[in-house]
């Protein structure tokens, strides 16, 4: 289980630098355009997952310390 999740965040990091991973010949301005598009219109979409996760985070600690020092 923990190789799946490891897989998948090093394709999730590897999806984000397709433009470095490529030669700047191998690149055309229109492929280039378009790399830069996409990666425009996708940060916006992981910016609020990131920001969801993270108050999803927050959200379980507090219920984990409750939980914790309910009998102190």
């Amino acid at each position: 289980y923990a190789q799946v999740i490891k897989l998948s965040l090093v394709s999730a990091q590897t999806g984000f630098d397709v433009a470095q991973t490529l030669a700047v010949s191998q690149l055309r301005e229109s492929h280039a355009k378009k790399l830069i598009e996409m990666r425009k219109s996708l940060g916006g979409i992981f910016g609020r997952v990131t920001l969801y996760t993270a108050a999803e985070c927050v959200k379980g600690q507090v219920i984990h310390e409750l939980c914790e020092y309910q009998f102190a």
